[in-house]
């Protein structure tokens, strides 16, 4: 059937906006999926893209999962139903972060949202300083080691101390895969993340000392570069797991 399977999609769309927000929107995108939507639907989507607009939420996130609807041939109301729903989440996670908030910070808020991790987590992480470290790629590797069945107040510890020394992205991208070593070594996942984040800036190469290349080919936390991708989608708390990686690109149902 259309209708579980466009649902349970939701966060992997997610994923994919977070990658469109970091570049401008495709021209013509809004206009596109406007088009494609019955004239009968049309008023219901303007006054959605009109509300996002206004609440100062990204709109790629938005428009990516219109055409994701419209592309499986999911009904008009579906998809708007879809979409209202993304741009509520895309909204909680704003009220999380500050003005300065990019709109990648905005959607990779919302995809952790939508992965199970706590409010007051996102909100601790946004609240750090974070010179060269970009938020929505902090985000979303707290995400990952959400995942990964690290706490979450460990996670967003193991998370801070790596922003706080100076993380890179990269660095960043790198975290859960480390955690995911010592745990496969029989060291509980709380125990991991703080060992791996301590150990940070203290030995030569990447977090828990493992090859550069392992963390950017597990989980696809991103590419170099990139802000992890935009939350599009995903399946209601509790009912499966999104896959880990890059930050969000569609929108959190």
């Amino acid at each position: 059937m259309v209708r579980p399977r466009f649902s349970v999609t939701l966060l992997v769309g997610l994923c994919g906006v977070l990658a469109h927000a970091a570049a401008a929107q495709q021209p013509g995108a809004l206009a596109r999926a406007r088009a494609q939507l019955p004239a009968s639907a049309t008023a219901r989507f303007d006054a959605i893209m009109a509300q996002a607009r206004a609440r100062g939420l990204p709109l790629d996130p938005l428009v990516d999962k219109t055409l994701e609807g419209e592309a499986k041939g999911v009904p008009a109301d579906m998809i708007l139903t879809v979409v209202q729903r993304l741009a509520g989440r895309l909204e909680r996670a704003r009220g999380l972060l500050d003005r300065t908030a990019t709109p990648a910070d905005i959607t990779a808020a919302a995809v952790a949202l939508d992965r199970g991790v706590p409010e007051h987590a996102v909100r601790r992480l946004a609240g750090r300083k974070r010179a060269p470290t970009a938020l929505a790629q902090a985000v979303v590797t707290l995400g990952d080691l959400v995942q990964e069945g690290v706490p979450a107040d460990a996670a967003a510890d193991a998370v801070s101390t790596l922003v706080d020394r100076g993380a890179s992205s990269a660095d960043l991208r790198q975290l859960p895969d480390a955690v995911q070593r010592l745990v496969r070594e029989g060291v509980l996942p709380a125990q991991a993340a703080a060992a791996v984040a301590q150990g940070f800036g203290n030995a030569h190469g990447p977090p828990g000392g493992g090859k550069p290349g392992d963390a950017t080919r597990s989980r696809g936390r991103g590419s170099p570069g990139r802000p992890p991708v935009a939350p599009g989608s995903g399946p209601p708390p509790g009912k499966g797991k999104p896959p880990k990686g890059k930050p969000p690109g569609h929108d959190p149902p």
